[in-house]
């Protein structure tokens, strides 16, 4: 029995299977397990069923995902550390441009504020001078 084993790999494996099923093995007696957790690596696991004359076996294969994943985890874990990074520094400048476009936008919004004050007060004045020159006109 793989329990029995004194590797530690295979008695490690054999543990793991019987936590995960116990004595629910799948119908196919067909494992395919891409991130088990033995000790402080992660391995695959597959199994397979050998059906012989009088001794029905199922195989086991435990293969360190180091050995197999290692350099495609190492190229993932940077693509995502530059994916991030791009991102951040994209959110960073878009927030720049949107300061700069606003303040912009900002200014000229002021501008034209303090001009049609200005014009508004121009009005009243012409206004007031008017309506002063009719005053004065109907006084004569």
């Amino acid at each position: 029995m793989a329990v029995d084993s004194e590797d530690r790999i295979i008695h490690s494996g054999a543990e793991w299977l019987q936590r995960a099923y116990g004595d629910k093995f799948p119908p196919s007696h067909e494992v395919h397990v891409e991130n088990a957790r033995l000790g402080n690596q992660q391995y695959y696991i597959d199994s397979f069923f050998l059906n012989l004359k009088r001794l029905p076996l199922v195989g086991v294969i435990i293969i360190p995902r180091k050995y197999i994943m290692g350099k495609v985890d190492e190229r993932a874990f940077k693509t995502l550390v530059i994916l991030i990074s791009a991102s951040f520094g994209i959110l960073v400048i878009g927030c720049v441009c949107i300061f700069i476009l606003t303040n912009g936008v900002s200014k000229e919004m002021k501008l034209r504020a303090e001009l049609i004050s200005h014009l508004d007060a121009r009005r009243r004045a012409e206004a007031s001078s008017n309506y002063k020159s009719q005053f004065l006109a109907n006084m004569r």
